[in-house]
């Protein structure tokens, strides 16, 4: 029984063996097969911003005789302005233009140009937001308060600024800053600061007065808005648009 084990142990030790030697062949073949006879690049843009955080991405696509291809194909060089980039993800805080091509193996691309500008400091500027908090009859809203809304208004505050760190090309302080309205249209003070609350059972009707399909996709008294009847909400609960950001949670 020990012998008839350790047979199938050895027989399995060589199979194991044999499948990694005709995986690393493959793997050599498949290396020696692709041999490229062009080679071309592509840039994400040809205008970044020299902020140190913008980032252009550059790609290179290589083709063999038979037409194949291979995208970033490992051996290709990056040349900008003439010195290699170890990266193909390039940032700079220089402001300029800038050439680009790629080579493998005596191959080299076209040169291509981008253009790295200065980053702009955009003025702030603070838009009031009220939230038109719609509020049903038997229904729970309790947990639409102030710091529920300054949560939301944080969050939005992070994203306009850039704060998350975005590496797009775009991406940079607006400079719009939101922050929750203190006052009415008629200058009062709100009870809630960035909320206004209202009855929003008048709107649950199934939208028929507000297009003769309304009743197609809304359905009265089901506690819930479709599309017409959101639509009547906001034209009757709306704020000037030219001084407050609009929002509606009901």
């Amino acid at each position: 029984m020990q012998l008839i084990k350790a047979i199938m142990l050895i027989m399995l030790t060589i199979l194991i063996a044999a499948c990694s030697e005709s995986t690393k062949e493959q793997e050599k073949e498949e290396v020696i097969v692709f041999k490229p006879t062009s080679l071309e690049l592509y840039l994400s843009s040809q205008l970044m911003i020299a902020d140190g955080n913008s980032e252009l991405i550059i790609h290179t696509i290589a083709y063999d005789s038979d037409g194949n291809t291979r995208s970033n194909l490992a051996g290709v060089k990056i040349f900008i302005n003439n010195e290699e980039s170890a990266d193909r993800k390039y940032t700079t805080e220089a402001v300029g233009e800038y050439d680009v091509y790629a080579s493998i193996g005596g191959i080299e691309t076209q040169s291509l140009t981008f253009t790295a500008v200065e980053p702009k400091q955009y003025p702030i500027i603070e838009v009031p937001v009220i939230f038109h908090v719609g509020e049903y009859e038997g229904e729970d809203y309790s947990y639409i308060d102030q710091a529920y809304v300054e949560k939301l208004i944080e969050n939005l505050n992070k994203g306009f600024p850039n704060s998350y760190g975005s590496k797009n090309l775009n991406a940079v302080d607006t400079g719009i800053r939101f922050r929750l309205a203190s006052l009415d249209p008629d200058g009062n003070v709100l009870d809630e600061k960035g909320i206004h609350r209202f009855n929003a059972k008048p709107y649950d009707d199934g939208g028929a007065h507000y297009s003769p399909f309304g009743e197609l996709y809304n359905t009265p008294n089901n506690v819930e808005f479709g599309t017409f009847e959101v639509h009547r909400m906001a034209k009757d609960q709306h704020w000037p648009q030219h001084l407050y950001k609009n929002v509606y949670i009901a």
